[in-house]
């Protein structure tokens, strides 16, 4: 009865972890994408801050800093919109792939390095801006083409795995690291002091992408591997 069942879930839940772990073994990219989705997560939470503590630092009032991010969000939404459906169906390919995804970390370090040395508004904004455009537009393009010469195996626990744990983990990793920052230096929050700090954090984003980058090109061109054998029952 309820031992059966305890022992079947265990050995189901041992069967999923085993299959994960082959699957992830098999397939480097997933190792890579499940990196740079965290440190990603880390990214967007540190320059979103860094956003919005510069729009309070420098918009006092309650209704004029709602009607800038509500302006802010129009033209990333507009953006990337015009960047999905108008630029990348002619532009994304498995040849174009890697330089489009090295594109997203070069254009986010540019403009964290010009948030970090002229700390401002206009900067924090451009560069959470871009950030949020690569990611509407490109990034989600961009993982189909991970994903596609991958095995059914893969490309089910990959996406499960990568899509729970991978941003979960990101986010909750950020919220903690930055609570903990506020608590034993205060200061970190500044708007002079986020920028630098969140173009740190860009930098080693930007590795993760170039590791990333790396396996999707060799992945690309390597033909899919047979799928699985199925647990036995």
């Amino acid at each position: 009865g309820a031992s059966d069942d305890s022992s079947g879930h265990g050995a189901a839940s041992g069967s999923l972890w085993s299959r994960t772990r082959t699957v992830f073994a098999r397939h480097p990219v997933l190792s890579a994408l499940f990196a740079e989705t965290i440190v990603h997560q880390v990214v967007t939470a540190m320059l979103s801050i860094s956003f919005h503590n510069t729009l309070s630092a420098n918009v006092a009032d309650d209704g004029a800093r709602a009607a800038a991010v509500g302006h802010f969000y129009c033209v990333v939404n507009v953006s990337a919109s015009v960047l999905q459906f108008l630029v990348l169906p002619h532009v994304l390919t498995p040849s174009s792939f890697p330089t489009l995804m090295l594109s997203m970390p070069a254009l986010v370090c540019a403009a964290s390095a010009w948030a970090a040395s002229q700390p401002g508004l206009a900067s924090a904004m451009t560069c959470f801006g871009i950030m949020k455009v690569m990611e509407y537009a490109l990034m989600s393009a961009a993982q189909d083409l991970l994903y596609m010469p991958l095995d059914t195996d893969a490309r089910y626990l990959g996406k499960e795995v990568i899509g729970f744990f991978g941003h979960r983990l990101g986010k909750s990793g950020a919220s903690l690291a930055l609570a903990v920052l506020g608590t034993v230096a205060p200061a970190a929050f500044s708007p002079a002091a986020l920028s630098r700090l969140a173009a740190l954090v860009v930098v080693a984003w930007a590795a993760s992408m170039v590791r990333l980058t790396n396996e999707a090109r060799a992945g690309l061109k390597a033909p899919a591997p047979a799928p699985l054998a199925a647990p036995a029952q």
